[in-house]
């Protein structure tokens, strides 16, 4: 007998219905990839469609084995005692960190500090030549991201208003910029985007709506959208997911 794969369509044991009619569909590629599924109806009618088959299913949940900063537990604590609810998803956190981890010796901006829960996801990716600058106007949540964060070298916390920071800092070149607050997203988005790098990624979050919008923000949301699609600088991608995250690059002009 010939050792060779016999690639011969083979009858699958799942059976539908086409107009009522019993159907058998057949297999007709390889075992384990996507199969093209031809089914045919006693009725005469040809259907098709594309299909996994059943063992060959993979179960990924984006929730799971997410290995968090080892402070974060202790920063959600934190935040939950002073009723602050305008952290990053974890999701988001995990992608930050992945971007965090494709730029070594990197300079970072985060604006909108909060407790530090996107600060320790940021400096769980980030190397130890890399720098991260985090501002907020509330002093009372980023003394919870210092009480946690501020041993790490790597992280400069400033306490005062973004748009300003932005304007002191505007001779600064950085790598990624995270936008979690008002300057440099919904103003100021000119000179957040100036102070990219060439190369350099623009990351903002809650895109979809959420619950604690005031009245009118997703016209404001949509339109933000729309001046960052027409950009000619920018190439960017908008994932339906978490909170509604945008990743922009900057190109070279």
């Amino acid at each position: 007998m010939s050792a060779e794969r016999d690639n011969r369509p083979k009858r699958i044991a799942t059976r539908t219905r086409v107009n009522s009619a019993p159907v058998s569909l057949l297999d007709c590629k390889r075992e384990g990839a996507l199969c093209s599924i031809r089914a045919t109806s006693g009725l005469g009618g040809i259907i098709s469609c594309w299909a996994l088959r059943s063992f060959n299913k993979v179960d990924m949940n984006d929730q799971e084995n997410l290995n968090p900063p080892a402070t974060l537990k202790q920063i959600q604590q934190e935040s939950e005692s002073l009723g602050f609810r305008m952290s990053s998803d974890l999701l988001t956190g995990s992608l930050l960190r992945t971007l965090a981890a494709t730029k070594p010796a990197c300079q970072f901006l985060e604006l909108g500090t909060g407790t530090g829960i996107a600060t320790a996801w940021l400096l769980d990716g980030m190397d130890q030549d890399s720098q991260l600058v985090t501002v907020d106007n509330d002093d009372s949540v980023v003394s919870v991201a210092r009480e946690y964060l501020g041993h790490d070298r790597r992280v400069a916390f400033y306490v005062e208003d973004s748009g300003l920071l932005l304007e002191r800092f505007r001779n600064q070149q950085f790598d990624l910029i995270f936008a979690d607050t008002w300057p440099g997203k919904y103003s100021h988005l000119e000179q957040a985007l100036e102070s990219l790098k060439v190369g350099g990624l623009y990351v903002i979050d809650d895109m979809l709506p959420q619950p604690n919008w005031p009245e009118g923000h997703a016209s404001k949301a949509s339109q933000l959208i729309s001046v960052l699609e027409s950009r000619s600088n920018l190439m960017i991608t908008k994932m339906n997911w978490s909170t509604g995250v945008i990743v922009a690059a900057r190109l070279k002009e």
